[in-house]
């Protein structure tokens, strides 16, 4: 539900914040979180919220809804986050697999080529345009 500048969700949100032993958790008696910004990451951390019971209210300045920006490269820690919120399969049937990087100067000339497993990294990054995972996210919400 919109109103004016405020996009109202109906998500509920669990407990309040604790100090942990590495962290922080969320604390007891919290009713309400309010998240400013509509972009990727506010819907994204309302759906992660959304599991632990509270009402959340999710702010944004801008008129409408619309997607910004370009591609994106989602590496494996934002897989993660996708997976967490049940997005990454939606998500990556849409994005290509990028096994590399590879950068160049205007005149061509290779800058860098790092191949994904030379670094270590047994995952590969995915190149998937904005648009898409805003409309995977907001048909979530």
């Amino acid at each position: 539900m919109r109103n004016a500048n405020r996009v109202i969700l109906p998500l509920q949100i669990d407990s309040g914040w604790k100090h942990g032993k590495d962290r922080w958790m969320i604390k007891t008696g919290t009713n309400h979180i309010a998240i400013v910004g509509c972009g990727i990451a506010g819907p994204m951390l309302a759906l992660l919220l959304s599991r632990t019971g509270r009402s959340i209210t999710l702010f944004e300045q801008a008129e409408a809804l619309e997607p910004i920006g370009a591609g994106i490269m989602l590496q494996p820690l934002g897989q993660l986050v996708l997976r967490q919120v049940g997005l990454f399969e939606d998500v990556t049937a849409q994005a290509e697999p990028i096994h590399e990087l590879h950068a160049v100067q205007r005149n061509g000339k290779t800058m860098i080529r790092m191949p994904f497993r030379a670094a270590g990294i047994q995952m590969h990054a995915f190149g998937v345009h904005r648009n898409d995972i805003f409309q995977t996210l907001s048909s979530k919400l």
